[in-house]
């Protein structure tokens, strides 16, 4: 049923057959069991299984990106890069550079109507999401000192500040280090045959480059490869997200001021816009009026009254703020109990499939 209809369909009959079984229990005065609950919680927070209650549009599909789906079948075929700077002078804290970045995103797809929003269902629908969902790829560092790559996955950010998305990337890295430890754990109890290993790698080519795509409730993925030295790069696009944002570390230029007729050194930051062009056309992102609005904003000014509403008045006292204010220990607490219902209903198979999601993608702000 997957396979043929999608995630969307899969979980709608899923959906139907709990309903109608805890419908006839009713009828005879009974209730289901503690695995049958445990199971049901399970299932809610699963992949896919949002994206039938979440705000969306279905929009039609246009014939020459019908075609563009059968043509090309990795999303790396279809995807328009280009590369543009934006100034980064009006930003003295780093730290919030892809906060801020994440906010223009946010806001600039708000007051276009969502338009950007739009993301392929497994099933070859064309929706928009009537909200701004965004991933950000971020580095894990973990006990053995080694680094992996997770996504901190953001929902409706454009009724979020850049403090709020400051504090949920900061929560995320703390969720997706929690689940690779866990799931680091489980491969030290249950190691891998050679067939295993191939037939894994099988599944993450399958699931992140082929069609049928699959559902993704974040159309947009960020990544701030800057961090690293990197002055320009490219993110992989794949078919969990429609539209990517790479950005690049702050660089030193000359810059031609008009109004006093002389080069001024201005600091710059190199963006690569990628797109799905099986989803988006070039001219739905307006990116002239997306850099005006980023230049044009006085962000140390928009910071300071942001840290100042919230009683930081200094940079160093952030951290604490977090701490205290938005504690990851309810995070960490759900976590524990969400293992340890898994670990107790779940096959070996279906425990490992679960902790490879949940050490890959954070849902920061969907946790109860």
């Amino acid at each position: 049923m997957h396979e043929i209809g999608g995630s969307y369909k899969h979980n709608n009959l899923i959906e139907s057959l709990f309903n109608k079984h805890e419908k006839q229990l009713n009828l005879i005065n009974l209730k289901p069991s503690k695995t049958w609950d445990d199971y049901n919680i399970i299932r809610k927070i699963d992949f896919g299984y949002n994206i039938q209650n979440y705000k969306i549009e279905e929009l039609e599909l246009p014939y020459m990106s019908s075609n563009f789906i059968k043509i090309w079948k990795q999303p790396q075929d279809p995807v328009i890069r280009n590369y543009f700077d934006i100034h980064v002078d009006q930003i003295k804290y780093k730290k919030f550079f892809t906060s801020i970045f994440i906010y223009c995103i946010a806001q600039f797809a708000k007051k276009n109507n969502y338009n950007n929003c739009k993301v392929l269902l497994n099933s070859h629908k064309l929706v928009k999401l009537l909200g701004v969902n965004i991933g950000v790829r971020t580095s894990i560092k973990l006990d053995n000192n080694t680094h992996e790559i997770g996504t901190i996955k953001l929902f409706d950010v454009e009724n979020m500040n850049i403090l709020d998305i400051y504090t949920q990337l900061q929560n995320g890295k703390k969720i997706l280090y929690y689940w690779k430890q866990k799931r680091i754990e489980f491969e030290k109890t249950y190691t891998k045959t050679d067939a295993e290993i191939i037939e894994n790698i099988d599944d993450i080519h399958s699931s992140l480059h082929s069609l049928p795509t699959q559902d993704s409730l974040t159309p947009f993925i960020v990544s701030n490869v800057g961090v690293y030295g990197y002055e320009k790069a490219h993110g992989a696009l794949t078919t969990l997200n429609s539209v990517e944002f790479t950005l690049g570390s702050f660089t030193k230029i000359p810059f031609w001021d008009e109004d006093n007729n002389k080069f001024i050194p201005i600091n710059k930051s190199t963006i690569c816009h990628s797109i799905d062009h099986r989803i988006h056309n070039p001219d739905e992102f307006n990116i002239i009026e997306f850099i005006n609005f980023f230049n044009n904003t006085d962000w140390n000014i928009k910071i300071d009254k942001i840290l100042k509403k919230n009683n930081i008045l200094n940079i160093n006292d952030l951290d604490n703020y977090i701490n205290n204010k938005h504690k990851i220990d309810k995070y960490n607490k759900y976590s524990d109990y969400l293992y340890n219902i898994i670990d107790k209903t779940m096959s070996v198979g279906n425990l490992k499939r679960f902790l490879t999601i949940y050490s890959t993608h954070s849902h920061v702000n969907k946790l109860p």
